[in-house]
């Protein structure tokens, strides 16, 4: 039972980036404030390229996961892999919430961040699972995954791009 719920969760680390290129990571650069009036909110095109830059950004820590779950035999090896899908996730999170949106597509990234929230709480909880535990935090990793990635879809949608994954 324990290598099925393994690979249940080697096939959900591919949620929500799907992107395949790598990239580092850095702070939005919006368009900003001048010295004679207020800051000119980013074009659609322009988050649309940070979106793009971040969600590239996940992949090496998804491919790091992907590789360490496969090879995993205890519960415990996959405490590293979470934790840097989760670390990636946070920063993925930070470029979207500093986009600069607004409106409903700023609500629907606040949804998106909100979702990858719970998804960074399952993966900081998988070192405290037993053999008896596993397949209910697994169950509930697919779950919230789930949600993020079709709050990923919509914002994906709001920004004029193709879903991933």
């Amino acid at each position: 039972m324990r290598g099925r719920s393994i690979g249940i969760v080697l096939a959900l680390l591919t949620v929500p980036a799907g992107c395949a290129s790598t990239a580092t990571l850095s702070r939005p650069t919006g368009r900003t404030a001048t010295t004679l009036g207020p800051a000119v909110p980013p074009t659609v095109s322009e988050m649309a390229r940070q979106f793009q830059t971040a969600a590239r950004t996940l992949n090496p820590a998804i491919d790091q996961a992907q590789r360490e779950v496969a090879n995993a035999s205890t519960i415990g090896a996959l405490v590293n892999p979470c934790e840097l899908y989760a670390e990636a996730l946070a920063r993925f999170d930070y470029v979207l919430s500093h986009m600069g949106a607004s409106g409903q597509m700023k609500a629907d990234i606040n949804r998106l961040v909100n979702d990858n929230v719970s998804t960074i709480d399952i993966l900081a909880s998988v070192g405290h699972q037993t053999t008896g535990t596993f397949s209910t935090w697994a169950a509930t990793f697919s779950e919230d995954s789930g949600q993020a990635k079709r709050a990923t879809a919509i914002v994906q949608n709001d920004l004029g791009l193709a879903p991933t994954g």
